[in-house]
Parts: C-alpha cells; sequence; structure tokens
C-alpha cells in the first residue's frame, strides 16, 4: 500500500473509531443535482407517447402502466434522461435530444433500453472503487453525456463508463479532444434523422442473450463488409450471433457488444439491441447509422 493510500486509510479508520462517520455511505448522494427548472412540455409528451409505443413490444411488457422521471443529462448536452420505473425500481430508459431544423426545435429518441440507465448509483460505486477514490472524498465534477457510446462521469480528474463503471484510459486533454469530434458527429447524425413524432415500431428481431467474448472473432478477423441495415436485420431474422465492437480514445479503449436483435421504427430508423458480457438483463437500443460510423459487426 502507498504512503498516500495508507495515510487515507488511517485518517478514515481514526473517524470510525471515534464517531464521526456512523451511518453507511449513500451512494446517491454523488448523482449529478437535477441544474434544471422546468421539464419542456414537449419532452414530456414526447417521452409519454414513445414510451407507450415500446411498451408494445413483448420484452418491454413491464413498460406497461410504469411511471418515469426526466431529469437533464447536463449542461449543454439538450437532452433528458428518462427513467422508467415500477415496483420501486427502474425497468429501462429513454434519452430525449433537441435538434433545432429551420429554428424549429424538435426531439428525437437518442436511444433506449431495458434495464440499468446510464448514471445509475450502483455503477457509480462500482467506478470509485475501480477508481480507488475514497467514496467521502471523492467528487462527481461532471456527468458527461455526449452520445450512446460516449458517456461518462468526470471523477476527480479521472473518467469512467456511464454505462459499466469501467475506468477510461484517458486524461481531460484527451477526452476534450475526443469530446468536440464526437459532438459534432451526434449533432450531424440526429439532424439526419427522421423524427420519430407519433409513429410505431413496425419491425422487430428480439434474439437469446450470448457472451460476445466467446470467439473474440475481431482478433482474428476482418468486419463484415456489408452491414446495410436489410443484410443486418435478415442475420438478425436467422438467429446469427453478430458481434458489434468499437474503439475509442485512439484505439486505447474498446467496447464489445453482442447484438441481440433490432427495433425499426415507421420513419425508417433502425435501432440495435445490445447487450454485454455482464448477463444482468440490460440491454441499449442504439441507432443503427451511429453504430456503423463507429465501429464493425463481426459473425
Amino acid at each position: 500500500m502507498s504512503l498516500s493510500k495508507r495515510y487515507r486509510f488511517t485518517v478514515m479508520l481514526l473517524l470510525l473509531l471515534l464517531g464521526t462517520v456512523s451511518a453507511p455511505f449513500n451512494w446517491t448522494t454523488y448523482a449529478a443535482p437535477d441544474n434544471t427548472g422546468s421539464i419542456p412540455t414537449e419532452v414530456e409528451q414526447s417521452a409519454k407517447e414513445w414510451i407507450a409505443a415500446i411498451a408494445k413490444q413483448p420484452e418491454f411488457a413491464s413498460w406497461k402502466n410504469a411511471s418515469y422521471s426526466i431529469n437533464p443529462l447536463g449542461p449543454g448536452t439538450h437532452g433528458w434522461l428518462v427513467i422508467v420505473r415500477k415496483d420501486n425500481g427502474s425497468v429501462g430508459y429513454l434519452v430525449v435530444n433537441a435538434v433545432a431544423n429551420n429554428n424549429v426545435q424538435q426531439y428525437q429518441l437518442g436511444e433506449y433500453g431495458l434495464g440499468r440507465p446510464p448514471f445509475d448509483a450502483s455503477m457509480l460505486e462500482l467506478a470509485l472503487k475501480r477508481l480507488e477514490l475514497i467514496p467521502s472524498s471523492a467528487a462527481v465534477q461532471d456527468q458527461i453525456y455526449v452520445h450512446p457510446l460516449m458517456a461518462a462521469w468526470k471523477l476527480d480528474g479521472k473518467y469512467a463508463d456511464a454505462f459499466s463503471g469501467e475506468g477510461l484510459p484517458v486524461d481531460s486533454q484527451t477526452w476534450a479532444a475526443a469530446q468536440s469530434e464526437e459532438q459534432q458527429r451526434w449533432s450531424e447524425l440526429l439532424f439526419q434523422l427522421p423524427a420519430i413524432g407519433l409513429a410505431d415500431i413496425t419491425d422487430s428481431a428480439a434474439n437469446s442473450s450470448f457472451n460476445p467474448y466467446y470467439t473474440l472473432p475481431w482478433l482474428l478477423g476482418q468486419p463484415l463488409p456489408d452491414t446495410g441495415e436489410d443484410k443486418l436485420k435478415m442475420l438478425l431474422k436467422e438467429h446469427k450471433q453478430l458481434i458489434y465492437t468499437s474503439e475509442s480514445f485512439d484505439q486505447a479503449y474498446r467496447y464489445v457488444w453482442a447484438v441481440t436483435g433490432y427495433q425499426q421504427w415507421a420513419n425508417q430508423t433502425v435501432y440495435a439491441a445490445l447487450e454485454a458480457a455482464e448477463a444482468d438483463g440490460s440491454k441499449r437500443y442504439i441507432p443503427l447509422q451511429l453504430l456503423h460510423e463507429l465501429g464493425g459487426f463481426y459473425l
């Protein structure tokens, strides 16, 4: 144990013995505060309509008659995190993004999913442990959501993924450079996506979960040359075990997911279903167009 760690441990032990630390640590204390006033009516209306449409899908049956809460994702994001709740627990989430089109504000469904949402308190606990930060001294400086594949906590100058709690191999300078580029990418993509509006989900596939690390195809082969929407939908309809992987921060960090389905909305936007290796029941639906730009699909 280093001297600094031994010193911090000794101080914490003395505080415990003296009774100054008398209650268990509440991880939710470190969630980012609600830093906005009222939620725009259009955001609430959009969230309500999208939840109703998604709840019609069999795997989202838990969303029926569920409640929800809405909070901003953070300064400058023009986005909101919608947590879907039932029986005092989270059963899923949506991310709503605002887009200005010819001076008219529109709202896009950036991503949605089952189970654990981004910036969950349990993942913050894990992030603090992995970064070796003492909870009583660590401070969440920022909750940063750039797009579905770039979301993180900033903790005492270190970064941790907002979904997995894993520490990211970046410093502030590296993050800032990547954030600038990815914000531009996401803004352009959101502008291209047609507004979902009152549309419904018109086509879908839902396959069994599997461990994407079982075969490691990204180490042994090349990504699929044809990854157009029709091709990917056909493969998923045939129950093929597709794997998606993306590298970030100059190839210093790799995301790997099992692709276990898709949902296509009436406006033709396709969201691919991604599951991590941890079999916790969480599943993320992310615009296929963004996945195409940031990574590759493997069989």
